[in-house]
């Protein structure tokens, strides 16, 4: 990692787009406000992430007008973890704001951020929900999620946490220096420590949500094998349990056999569910090691976790930190 950049700018505002047409240049007006509040020497850095509609032609356009503006464009979609990296890899502020861009989180935020971390020192300031958005399901959901992450799976996160943050350089660069495959903000931002200040916000529910069904349990099960080892340590204990059962099976088996050696239907089918069971817990227990192992290879194989097509202006492609 490069030492800490040089230069005059002094906030950057960071963002990932996918399918965000709708919402771009309403996002870049109050983005660039926001900024221009707290300071004149700030930079504004969408990371394209694989939108299929017309998104990064919006992002060209407003970049051509308003030097202020990086805009960069990613080989393909590679998930908004991996974009959100990608663009804290692109910024060269002293302070760096990443925010979602589909407006449920107002650029407004960063000068009472920026207020907070003034007055406590802070290293970070990240906002926490006072009340989880969304329908009675979503709400659900969420509540169940962060119940089973932090109570069940023993992981530190902050509970109804957004995307939105102010950090220092000297925490972004500690991030950075994590070579996380899943680079899980929130587990990295518990890691690293620093002082840690929180803001009370309100998110607002606008659209659906791009993640599908089958997204959000590829989300949970990254966070939790890349946060917890809780369900290796199951793997013991029902390992352990499945013996204990075994055995007390067995010895009764055996008392009855000899005393009772003609009831032998009974405890054929009791042999054959024992069978069931145990080849289950063994399969169970083979996947859970499996996503574990999964995550080991994935990482040992050094690949990039993002792949830039472009960026704009050209003169950005090399000045950025490199990617990992």
């Amino acid at each position: 990692m490069k030492d800490t950049p040089t230069n005059d700018i002094e906030l950057s505002v960071t963002t990932a787009v996918y399918q965000a047409e709708t919402f771009i240049d309403e996002f870049y007006r109050r983005a660039s406000l926001a900024a221009a509040s707290v300071t004149p020497h700030y930079e504004i850095v969408f990371v394209n992430d694989g939108s299929r509609d017309k998104s990064l032609e919006r992002l060209l356009a407003i970049q051509q007008q308003d030097p202020k503006v990086v805009v960069v464009d990613l080989s393909r979609n590679f998930g908004q973890p991996n974009a959100v990296r990608t663009a804290l890899e692109y910024a060269r502020g002293k302070l760096v704001f990443p925010i979602d861009d589909d407006l449920e989180e107002d650029p407004e935020w960063l000068g009472l951020f920026h207020t907070v971390m003034r007055e406590q020192s802070a290293d970070v300031v990240f906002g926490v929900q006072q009340k989880r958005k969304g329908k009675i399901v979503e709400r659900f959901f969420g509540n169940a999620f962060y119940f089973l992450m932090q109570r069940i799976f023993r992981i530190e996160c902050t509970r109804d946490i957004v995307t939105a943050r102010l950090m220092t350089r000297r925490y972004v660069d500690a991030m950075l220096a994590h070579k996380e495959y899943n680079f899980e903000i929130s587990i990295i931002g518990h890691r690293i420590g620093f002082k840690r200040a929180t803001v009370p916000v309100t998110k607002h529910s606008i659209g659906t949500s791009s993640y599908s069904f089958w997204k959000k349990v590829k989300y949970v099960e990254d966070y939790v094998t890349s946060g917890s080892t809780v369900p290796l340590v199951w793997i013991i204990l029902a390992g352990v349990a499945c013996l204990g059962i075994a055995g007390l099976l067995f010895v009764m088996f055996m008392a009855d056999w000899i005393l009772h050696y003609h009831q032998t239907v009974f405890y054929g089918r009791l042999t054959l569910a024992s069978i069931w069971f145990i080849g289950g817990a063994v399969l169970t227990a083979l996947g859970i090691v499996g996503l574990y192992t999964a995550q080991i290879a994935n990482q040992v194989k050094g690949r990039p976790l993002a792949v830039v097509r472009d960026v704009w202006p050209a003169s950005r492609i090399t000045e950025q930190r490199p990617l990992s």
